[in-house]
């Protein structure tokens, strides 16, 4: 690893390491932060790519009655429009 990712990875360590907040708080805040360690781009924001398989929240389409459900992985709550 060249230093850079070096850094990344230790300021990623030093932000989480003491973490105390609960998962679902900071799942988020988490993945985007592993994410720039690890020298990655961020899931972009919901629905600004068509089809996008790296979100956090997908959308699944039921085939016969044309409903759409949104889950966040986050939460054990589903929303149906």
């Amino acid at each position: 690893m060249d230093q850079q990712a070096c850094d990344r990875v230790e300021a990623f360590l030093n932000t989480w390491s003491g973490s105390q907040g609960n998962e679902r708080a900071n799942a988020q805040p988490f993945f985007n932060d592993l994410c720039d360690a690890l020298g990655v781009d961020r899931p972009p924001p919901k629905g600004s790519v068509e089809d996008d398989p790296y979100c956090y929240d997908k959308d699944i389409r039921t085939i016969d009655e044309g409903l759409t459900f949104s889950i966040d992985l986050c939460s054990p709550v589903a929303t149906i429009s």
